[in-house]
């Protein structure tokens, strides 16, 4: 009897011990977390730093800071997050994230731009911070929440990216700085890129490419091609000043577009801003827009990217004959079924008496592999009288493939 009066009091003890431990434990809260989770970015300082402006809340001052070191970081994390994977990942480790949010911010200024007592009590304050998105970048790669560079690289290549100013801009006299500055933050970022003059490259158009102005709309997208680039970004850059007393203060904005070079479908368009401040040479004023800019339309850059590296290495075929014969019809069968057998995905964008126009997903690695492959197939895939008429490969760029039928 005495046995199971221990055993009785023994259980409810132990049942007691385990509520008491738990309570304490939530108490003393799991890893830190930010209350509001408001961050907005205030200017791109190149690669390394962005400056945000973040909010935070506590029970005291010290609190409120802690927390808003913690909103600080989300801008460069939601910048680089951009897949339901990724952020199903990141969910898993976000704790270990947050506590480390000092290693990713470099600086913050020394006052705090509000301090003001909440009707719950708590404090809420807001104060700037410059967070180093590479860091971040780095943290969550390493950690296999998103795809390093280098992988995403090894599935599709570095993307080519080339810089077009807008017919606007044509004539401007800060044209060719705001290129400059685009090109240098961006080969900054490990992104190949070639600066084109849109008139220039037009007049070296090929025969070829000139017909597809008929079902292109942008003429950007044709130059694009010819170079080889995977996209092409278009920009306009304005400076203005005023007088304020006895200063002339400039600000500067820029425009920046991303479109897909295969169909010049629009990926992304961002305008950012430099700082209105009195400067000597404006050109400061001008990178500091671009640039801004320029990161802002980045993260659809590289979402899109991503996606490619999923679905596969996407290419434009266009095909040059005459189609409107019997052994024509049986030519342009054999390219739709050896397409087919080729690709991941083929999606057919014009079909015309002398053109046949594609865009496919495959898992070739280059376009020479496309070409052989679709070359191959084609010949197998012929059903019309007589031998199948050669499919020649006219031209080959990186993501489009031209081909005539003789």
């Amino acid at each position: 009897m005495k046995s199971n009066r221990i055993n009785g009091w023994l259980i409810p003890t132990l049942s007691l011990a385990l509520v008491i431990g738990m309570t304490v434990a939530a108490c003393a809260g799991g890893p830190p977390k930010p209350n509001l989770q408001q961050s907005t970015l205030i200017e791109s300082l190149g690669p390394d730093g962005v400056r945000v402006k973040a909010a935070g809340e506590g029970k005291d001052a010290g609190k409120a800071l802690d927390d808003a070191r913690l909103s600080a970081i989300i801008y460069a994390k939601d910048q680089i997050i951009t897949t339901p994977e990724e952020r199903a990942a990141f969910a898993a480790k976000e704790g270990d994230f947050y506590s480390n949010a000092k290693q990713f911010i470099t600086a913050e200024d020394a006052d705090l731009l509000s301090r003001v007592k909440q009707p719950n009590g708590k404090i809420r304050v807001e104060k700037i911070f410059v967070v180093n998105p590479m860091k971040v970048q780095t943290w969550l790669s390493d950690r296999g929440i998103i795809a390093a560079k280098k992988e995403i690289a090894g599935a599709l290549g570095n993307p080519i990216i080339m810089v077009l100013p807008e017919e606007a801009a044509k004539g401007q006299q800060w044209a060719g700085f705001a290129a400059t500055a685009i090109q240098r933050h961006l080969t900054a970022k490990r992104y190949e890129v070639k600066v084109a003059d849109q008139a220039q490259n037009m007049q070296s158009l090929t025969g070829a490419l000139r017909d597809l102005k008929g079902h292109l709309d942008d003429v950007a997208a044709l130059i694009a091609m010819q170079s080889g680039a995977d996209i092409y970004i278009k920009y306009n850059v304005d400076v203005t000043a005023r007088q304020m007393g006895s200063d002339t203060v400039g600000k500067a904005s820029a425009t920046v577009n991303a479109f897909e070079t295969t169909t010049a479908r629009a990926l992304g368009s961002a305008t950012g801003f430099s700082r209105e401040r009195s400067v000597s040479d404006r050109n400061i004023l001008i990178e500091e827009a671009v640039v801004d800019a320029i990161d802002k339309v980045l993260n659809n850059v590289d979402a899109y990217w991503k996606e490619d590296a999923v679905n596969g290495i996407q290419y434009r075929i266009l095909v040059a004959g005459d189609f409107t014969t019997q052994k024509g019809r049986a030519v342009r069968d054999a390219i739709v079924r050896g397409l087919r057998q080729i690709a991941k995905t083929t999606k057919p964008i014009l079909s015309t008496d002398k053109t046949q126009d594609f865009q496919i997903w495959g898992t070739q690695k280059d376009y020479f592999e496309v070409k052989d492959a679709l070359q191959d197939a084609y010949a197998k895939n012929f059903k019309g009288a007589g031998p199948a008429p050669e499919l020649i490969d006219e031209q080959l760029f990186s993501k489009m493939l031209m081909f005539k039928v003789e």
